[in-house]
């Protein structure tokens, strides 16, 4: 009998999924399969200008133009059922360390996301709600970002 995933899981790695496509594919159209692929495990959304559901995955694929060193992004909102149980935590297991930074501000209302660096030219930036244990925040937006 196989065993069931759950939706942490099913998140994770189709956010692996989405590291692992090259640049070209950093689009809509590029991202159908890996959406296709996943469809039937998560509840998976492509942002086209109008309101979605709080029970979807909002995917938006951009090119960047304003910052010089990256090149393209997907953002993911995140549902609100799978952010009650996704944490910093599962990425930092999955994908590996936070980036240490200098803070360059105090202390916010609403915490700075932080990153976790995949390989030379892919990051995830992961933006949460406030905890006072890092590694228990849960997570409402994570952004694949390309840098070449």
């Amino acid at each position: 009998m196989a065993k069931k995933t759950s939706s942490t899981d099913n998140f994770l790695s189709y956010t692996d999924a989405l590291i692992k496509l090259p640049l070209s594919k950093f689009d809509s159209l590029g991202i159908v399969p890996t959406n296709k692929a996943f469809a039937d495990k998560l509840p998976i959304s492509i942002y086209k200008g109008e309101a979605i559901g709080r029970d979807s995955i909002i995917v938006y694929p951009y090119k960047n133009s304003e910052v010089a060193n990256i090149k393209a992004a997907i953002r993911l909102l995140v549902a609100q059922s799978i952010t009650d149980s996704l944490t910093i935590g599962d990425f930092t297991r999955y994908f590996g360390d936070i980036k240490k930074e200098k803070p360059l501000i105090g202390n916010t209302e609403t915490p700075l996301p932080v990153e976790i660096t995949v390989d030379a030219n892919t990051a995830l930036k992961l933006t949460f709600n406030s905890n006072k244990k890092l590694a228990l925040a849960h997570v409402t937006m994570v952004e694949v970002l390309k840098y070449r």
